[in-house]
């Protein structure tokens, strides 16, 4: 069954638990922040990609108008709440200025695999050191979802939208899984060549081969 939501299109893909900072200049975004702020509405970020179009979003709740500049520019906080196939859009609301249209939300399951949340903490680690990144992991590693560390996975635009079309837990981490091993070979070809140009110029031990 479809509904109405307001949307706010963007070229980035928000995921469900993510906390998103927005700046908002378009008097028409500004006009859905008020109203989401006045009547407690949700609105949805379709990914726009040039490729697809609009297809998928997330639903979004406005947590915080953070900052109001006196020429009516904010800045606010949200935090993205449901998967949505997008059915239908208008560049307005009726009565309103900014785009809404038609939606049917996705089920999302969080069923998961504690061995392949292991071997992606693993490739993130390495990920991480590699190009010299500081995060710190939760101690309980069951807690970590997929759509919490995604943005940090090197995905492309296109892969981070196929991420969200998945519906089950465990089929996203496998994708996380399988691009990283694809993903961490290059990076350490890159570290190694970065070591390799650190070198020039420096005093270095050759050890001469026995021809």
């Amino acid at each position: 069954m479809s509904e109405n939501l307001a949307l706010f299109p963007l070229s980035l893909v928000a995921y469900p638990g993510q906390k998103l900072n927005l700046h908002i200049f378009e008097p028409r975004y500004r006009q859905l922040i008020q109203d989401c702020k006045t009547d407690g509405m949700h609105f949805g970020i379709p990914a726009f990609s040039k490729e697809e179009g609009m297809t998928v979003g997330t639903e979004m709740r406005l947590e915080k108008i953070d900052r109001v500049y006196p020429d009516g520019k904010m800045d606010v906080i949200t935090r993205g709440l449901r998967v949505f196939r997008l059915i239908g859009y208008d560049k307005e609301m009726e009565g309103k200025m900014y785009p809404g249209g038609q939606v049917e939300y996705l089920p999302i399951h969080m069923d998961t695999d504690i061995l392949m949340v292991q071997k992606l903490v693993e490739q993130l680690t390495e990920l991480f050191e590699l190009m010299h990144i500081k995060y710190t992991f939760p101690e309980d590693i069951s807690t970590i979802q997929s759509f919490a560390v995604a943005h940090k996975a090197g995905l492309s635009f296109e892969q981070e939208i196929d991420l969200l079309k998945i519906p089950s837990e465990t089929e996203r981490l496998l994708y996380l899984i399988r691009h990283l091993e694809m993903f961490l070979p290059n990076v350490r070809k890159m570290e190694a060549l970065r070591k390799k140009i650190q070198m020039n110029g420096h005093f270095r031990n050759v050890i001469p081969p026995k021809v």
